[in-house]
């Protein structure tokens, strides 16, 4: 499955294929001031494929909007399964949980928050099928690196109007270092 662009879209080709190598890839490359795409690799940029550990953006902003969690109040507790990752295995804050991609913080988030609010912001191909805890991992929704590209600037330009403090600390979360984006 393909994602079709709005014609508006202003997209530039470039050849960046000394870069991948044999790897079958793609990039995709926004430019704020100009307003356009740089794509590596066009038909790829747009096919569909499962957004993995990509859609825990979303998932924490999805909580922090409902109120599930807040930018200062967002541990959630370790049921006490042992997990093959040792960072798993303990309580979690959203940026220990983002840092450490903790599928199971994000699993919990998800049963209580519900998935209405990715087809509310447009996430892929909004088919998120039965299975909650995977349904990101390649069971269900499938979106393109375009589509992931375009959402993240609408996340930064805040065009689909989240509360700020939740965009910061996503953000914040998401930072690898104590400085953190802002």
């Amino acid at each position: 499955e393909y994602y079709n662009p709005s014609d508006t879209l202003v997209m530039v080709e470039a050849d960046w294929g000394e870069f991948f190598g044999n790897a079958d890839g793609c990039a995709v490359v926004y430019d704020l001031n100009a307003d356009q795409y740089t794509v590596y690799n066009e038909p790829e940029v747009t096919r569909r494929v499962p957004p993995c550990s990509t859609y825990k953006i979303y998932s924490a902003l999805n909580a922090l909007e409902q109120g599930l969690i807040t930018p200062e109040s967002n541990t959630v507790s370790w049921d006490g399964t042992v997990y093959s990752f040792e960072a798993w295995n303990q309580d979690q804050t959203l940026k220990s949980a983002m840092q450490g991609s903790v599928n199971w913080y994000f699993q919990t988030l998800d049963r209580e928050a519900g998935t209405d609010f990715f087809a509310e912001i447009g996430y892929g191909d909004c088919n998120f099928g039965d299975n909650s805890d995977s349904y990101w991992n390649g069971s269900g929704v499938k979106i393109s690196a375009l589509e992931q590209v375009e959402l993240l600037v609408k996340l930064y330009c805040n065009d689909i109007d989240f509360d700020n403090d939740n965009i910061v600390a996503v953000m914040d979360a998401m930072a690898v270092n104590d400085e953190g984006l802002y």
